[in-house]
């Protein structure tokens, strides 16, 4: 990601943390690609990605969204009131997603289909 941005001229901080844990914000949009697998699926995925990728990176508890839920009880503390967060999910959780953000009063505002048709992505606003 750092040759990514050199290469590219971005002003870009890279930060090592938990989630929101050092950071203060206010930020107008977050994206996010945080584990979202539900445990009982991780042996059947692709074998280049259950064998190389992290199970951290993968892995988001026993339904997916245990990151997610944690995410999105702090994400008040850091995202402006007219702001916006980017939350990529897997193909059977966009409902899923937008009940867990929902209970934290959060409303999707979009949601982004991949090739497929599918809710891959889903926004959010307060």
């Amino acid at each position: 990601a750092r040759q990514n941005a050199v290469r590219l001229g971005a002003p870009v901080d890279f930060v090592v943390a938990d989630l929101f844990e050092p950071l203060a914000g206010p930020f107008s949009i977050v994206a996010t690609n945080l584990p979202y697998i539900p445990e009982t699926v991780v042996e059947g995925l692709q074998a280049e990605v259950r064998d190389y990728e992290p199970r951290v990176a993968l892995v988001g508890g026993p339904d997916g969204l245990d990151v997610y839920r944690r995410f999105f009880d702090d994400l008040p503390r850091v995202l402006a009131r007219d702001g916006r967060v980017l939350c990529e999910c897997g193909f059977t959780q966009a409902d899923a997603l937008e009940r867990v953000a929902g209970e934290r009063g959060f409303r999707c505002t979009d949601r982004l289909d991949d090739l497929q048709g599918i809710p891959r992505t889903i926004v959010f606003g307060f």
